[in-house]
């Protein structure tokens, strides 16, 4: 099982499974691939080739969404053989393990991409009416607010946050939405993925370990994490 940080692009995906020559994998994106933000007949083309591509070296691609992605694919998924586009709130048992993913996040420059390349339906969903048990990972395209250093809030939340007054509030509120989900799971997960701030981390609260992956890194399991 391969986790795969924010890409941003479709293509950059087609150069790191040539590079490393990743076959007959499953490969669980953190989000942030850029989906849906061209014209449709664009983006089903693009989806189609990497579909092509994921079928020609045996891998699975299982993709939640970021604040770069339009959730509009994910409430209508394109019918695709090693594409699975993963709805919020739903688990999936991939290599034995049970995963949980729930993605979305706010994005700090909205009022600059808006209307083009800005989805008013980012945020984060969370549904804590769903009683989850044994789940072994999480996958979440932000952070909860134990998972990652959130605050104080770095100086280019605080520079995008002086023309949107509500940035950081909802910022805070994903966070505090996922940290809800995270604290409903008894028992916790062993191992928490997560994207979104660009950077690789590692931390370890009470039997958690939560990785943040950096742009284009792959992070495959070690025979131990498995």
């Amino acid at each position: 099982m391969i986790f795969l940080g924010d890409t941003h692009n479709i293509y950059p995906i087609f150069e790191l499974i040539d590079i490393y020559n990743i076959r007959d994998s499953n490969i669980i994106s953190v989000g942030d691939i850029n989906i849906g933000f061209q014209h449709d007949i664009i983006e089903r083309a693009n989806l189609a080739a990497f579909n092509e591509m994921a079928q020609e070296t045996n891998n699975r691609f299982y993709l939640i969404r970021g604040n770069h992605d339009k959730k509009f694919y994910w409430d209508h998924p394109v019918g695709l053989t090693n594409i699975y586009f993963m709805q919020d709130n739903t688990t999936e048992i991939i290599e034995g393990k049970k995963v949980l993913f729930c993605g979305g996040a706010t994005s700090i420059d909205r009022k600059k991409r808006a209307p083009n390349t800005y989805d008013e339906n980012e945020r984060v969903e969370v549904d804590l009416s769903i009683k989850y048990t044994n789940i072994d990972i999480m996958v979440s395209h932000c952070a909860p607010i134990c998972g990652f250093p959130h605050f104080p809030f770095p100086a280019i939340v605080e520079h995008y946050a002086k023309n949107d007054p509500e940035l950081k509030a909802d910022i805070l509120e994903d966070a505090t939405k996922l940290q809800e989900l995270y604290e409903s799971l008894s028992p916790k997960p062993k191992l928490y993925f997560f994207g979104h701030f660009h950077r690789s981390n590692t931390i370890t609260v009470n039997e958690t370990t939560f990785k943040c992956l950096a742009i284009n890194e792959l992070y495959e399991l070690k025979t131990n994490e498995k």
